[in-house]
């Protein structure tokens, strides 16, 4: 079975920021959108990034409305998720797939995260399997370098 490459992302591209899982601390989404920016591409902070729902990030729709919003959006070339966690198999059904492969948009992170891989993964689409934005600081320099290029 072959596999769909996203666009690989130019300079200036669009990254949406997302929390499909646990919630994320406003200094965690500023760290974020600093990296994204200095990485020489376009952060998207979606409205209500930084809701908290006891563990998660938001409600169950609250999460996926971020993510079906990137996937519909082909000036959002890819989704970086903030932390793992729990709570993105919750999302899968309401995912929308017809969206997403038309136009793939990359979704970069791990952990829980790894559903989301997955489901890309039978939709015949690549994913990266990478750091999550909380996790930037932590890895290795030339990781971090390796995920931008």
């Amino acid at each position: 079975m072959s596999s769909i490459t996203p666009k690989f992302l130019k300079p200036g591209d669009k990254i949406m920021l997302v929390a499909p899982a646990r919630f994320a601390l406003p200094v965690t989404i500023q760290d974020a959108t600093s990296a994204v920016l200095a990485a020489g591409f376009t952060p998207v902070i979606p409205p209500g990034l930084a809701l908290r729902d006891h563990q998660f990030a938001g409600s169950d729709s609250h999460r996926v409305d971020h993510l079906n919003s990137a996937f519909s959006d082909q000036t959002i070339r890819a989704v970086f998720a903030l932390r793992g966690g729990y709570g993105c198999g919750r999302l899968l059904p309401f995912l929308n797939s017809s969206a997403y492969k038309t136009d793939p948009t990359w979704i970069i992170g791990f952990s829980d995260i790894t559903v989301l891989h997955s489901w890309s993964t039978n939709l015949g689409i690549k994913s990266l399997h990478a750091p999550v934005a909380s996790t930037l600081s932590s890895t290795l320099t030339a990781d971090v370098e390796a995920l931008w290029s």
